[in-house]
């Protein structure tokens, strides 16, 4: 696969889930190319961990409702594809990691999904070794799940997802259980894999940690996505609407700064988000 290659779509979503009356998502549209990290943006019940329930093959397959459309992942139907084949092409780690983690030490959480692939101990030592260099957790191995900070068990989701070698992780809330130094490093981890070819679907409420790292922004409202585009056009959006977000100060303070002085101090780099964190006290 190239660089810029739609490997998810979906199309014309419709969904509500079982014994609800109303759709949750409604005519909703979304493609994922090769490379992206996509921020997925709307405010709580907007259906953002639904699409992601719906890109992992979750619904249909586990969550019971009404689905209407077509999800193609890798070119191929979600509902075609079992939920084990869905996984060999896209991950989800939930917001908070212990509620999918199943072992009692991180070698074995690692090694756990490759227990059904029939490979031999030797090949599922050498891939658990190989990821937990790659996501910098060599030295966790022979730890205890539950002696392990937010942040190491974080690390420890994304190598357990990564281990089946997957080529879009999707993150679920994940500055929920981090501290701010752990989402740094985080950030950086998602930078380095980035580099390596693996793909990103980040769903966020903190979206000043992740809009200077995105390079789409989508955002959904009301069941629909209102917005796929650039940081520069988003800056717009939330200069024109109203769309229930938690917008941090210091960007709402650019934002009155673009609008009074017509500058565009785009895009918001980490300088930039710390210069306006200074001017508003916070």
């Amino acid at each position: 696969m190239e660089k810029g290659e739609v490997i998810i779509e979906l199309r014309d979503i419709w969904y509500r889930y079982e014994g609800q009356k109303d759709f949750i998502l409604k005519e909703f549209n979304l493609q994922i190319r090769r490379g992206d990290i996509l921020l997925l943006l709307g405010k709580s019940g907007s259906g953002k961990t639904t699409v992601a329930r719906i890109i992992t093959g979750l619904i249909p397959h586990f969550y019971r409702g009404e689905l209407r459309g077509e999800v193609l992942v890798g070119g191929r139907s979600t509902l075609e594809m079992p939920i084990y084949e869905i996984a060999d092409h896209v991950g989800l780690i939930r917001q908070n990691p212990e509620n999918q983690v199943l072992m009692t030490t991180v070698e074995r959480e690692i090694a756990f999904s490759l227990e059904f692939l029939g490979m031999s101990r030797e090949e599922m030592k050498k891939s658990v070794l190989e990821t937990a260099d790659r996501v910098g957790i060599s030295h966790l191995l022979p730890r205890d799940i539950d002696t392990l900070s937010g942040g190491e068990l974080q690390k420890v989701a994304i190598a357990s997802i990564l281990v089946r070698k997957p080529y879009t992780i999707i993150l679920d809330e994940p500055s929920a259980y981090l501290s701010p130094s752990s989402v740094k490093q985080l950030r950086r981890y998602i930078t380095k894999l980035r580099e390596e070819g693996v793909t990103f679907l980040i769903i966020d409420h903190r979206l000043d940690y992740w809009l200077d790292l995105a390079n789409r922004i989508a955002v959904i409202d009301g069941g629909t996505k209102i917005y796929d585009g650039d940081l520069d056009g988003f800056m717009d959006l939330l200069e024109k609407r109203e769309i229930g977000l938690n917008i941090p100060i210091h960007i709402r303070l650019a934002i009155e700064v673009n609008r009074c002085c017509g500058k565009k101090l785009l895009p918001l780099t980490p300088d930039i988000k710390e210069m306006f964190k200074r001017l508003s006290g916070v």
